[in-house]
């Protein structure tokens, strides 16, 4: 294989011809007249090593006949890549539009009745803490960690209240909904864009006509 633009001369020809009157009962129906042709110069739009040449130098061509093909790699794995990427932008789209399953809910509704009853726990410590303090069996420094106990529960139950309220909502916010599916539109255009350059590397004719030469890379 040789590294080429892989350029063919295609000649596409119109017949013009007029017919001559036959002289006689039995004479055969001739034309006589010119053929004008128009050169065709087709080529890949990238450069790239030549894969295959499917037409002969002057071979009769159909219209849409392969003509030549030039290899694809890496453009192939780039297409592949984007198609993937693609793909994976949809599912996001989709994971972020259905609701959590039920299971996922159980465990965070779990969580949340551990914390709410460490959040009582700690609010019993805390009170307790407080009449000892305030008859002058304990320190200040005793109180000061069942206070602190008792605000980081506050803030565990808090926070599974939350979460478990974002869970059993639909997971993705109407914002991260648009976004993911901004992405799938780029994605799909990228992979668009590479499905062409793949496509490009294989050239047919255009019409019908007459190959009549490979022009040789330089």
């Amino acid at each position: 294989m040789m590294r080429s633009r892989a350029v063919l001369r295609l000649l596409a020809g119109a017949v013009v011809a007029s017919l001559l009157a036959a002289c006689g009962p039995n004479s055969s129906p001739a034309y006589q007249g010119y053929v004008e042709g128009e050169y065709l110069y087709l080529s890949a739009p990238q450069a790239g090593y030549l894969k295959s040449l499917d037409a002969l130098r002057g071979s009769r061509v159909a219209a849409g006949q392969a003509l030549f093909a030039v290899a694809t790699d890496p453009d192939a794995q780039a297409l592949a890549e984007a198609e993937a990427r693609a793909g994976s932008a949809r599912e996001k789209v989709e994971n972020l539009k259905e609701p959590r399953r039920p299971p996922e809910i159980a465990a965070l509704e779990a969580n949340l009745l551990a914390a709410q009853a460490g959040l009582r726990l700690a609010q019993t410590r805390l009170r307790q803490q407080e009449a000892l303090a305030k008859a002058k069996f304990v320190s200040q420094t005793a109180l000061d960690e069942a206070r602190s106990a008792y605000e980081q529960s506050q803030a565990q139950t808090e926070a599974a209240r939350q979460q478990l309220a974002s869970y059993r909502a639909t997971l993705g916010r109407k914002a991260e909904v648009r976004g993911a599916e901004a992405d799938v539109q780029a994605a799909a255009a990228l992979a668009a864009q590479k499905r062409w350059v793949v496509e490009k590397k294989s050239v047919t004719a255009p019409e019908a006509g007459e190959l009549a030469e490979r022009l040789a890379p330089r």
